[in-house]
């Protein structure tokens, strides 16, 4: 019941999620990306037309670094559109290789949150794991993406863990990417 009452979208924000989606819209296409779903030819010519005019007003000649800019748009916008990025890595087919492979980095490429933070999380989630069960604790995460980082680790008793720990309030921003999403 709580989450239904958090989702549910009161009239005096629609102005708000409209602005707000224009923006991001607005983000979005400035980063090229409409080049290649239009050079594709995946709309009818009335959709394309328009693609092409917000494509005119609104990108530069620069072709290059689609996917660069991409990313960086989506890291700013938050861990929701990360996982749209990550979705979107997958399609070659069309947003071309060169984007999908820039567009990669989202899934584990990410700037990592600090080791202290690492440490403190560990500790507050279970605080002997530390101290009891690991004879080592790589500070330096193997991967990092939108709502985790990784690290790894060796247990007293000679086997390499991976221990994943959650983002720091994550829930918190995913719930809200998340809500604008559903809105």
């Amino acid at each position: 019941m709580l989450i239904q009452q958090k989702l549910e979208y009161p009239l005096w924000k629609i102005p708000y999620f409209l602005i707000k989606s224009l923006l991001i819209l607005i983000k979005v296409i400035r980063t090229g990306i409409l080049t290649p779903l239009i050079e594709n030819k995946f709309f009818n010519k009335q959709t394309e037309l328009i693609l092409k005019t917000l494509n005119f007003v609104f990108v530069n000649d620069d072709k290059r670094e689609i996917g660069k800019k991409l990313s960086n748009v989506l890291i700013n916008l938050g861990p929701g559109y990360i996982k749209f990025g990550q979705a979107l890595s997958t399609r070659p087919d069309i947003l071309g290789k060169k984007t999908c492979d820039e567009l990669k980095i989202l899934q584990g490429k990410l700037k990592p949150f600090s080791h202290s933070i690492a440490r403190k999380m560990i500790q507050e989630e279970n605080e002997n794991l530390l101290q009891e069960s690991l004879a080592s604790f790589d500070e330096n995460p193997i991967a990092n993406a939108s709502v985790a980082q990784v690290h790894t680790g060796i247990l007293k008793n000679g086997k390499k863990v991976a221990i994943k720990i959650l983002k720091p309030n994550i829930h918190k921003h995913l719930f809200r990417d998340f809500t604008f999403f559903i809105g």
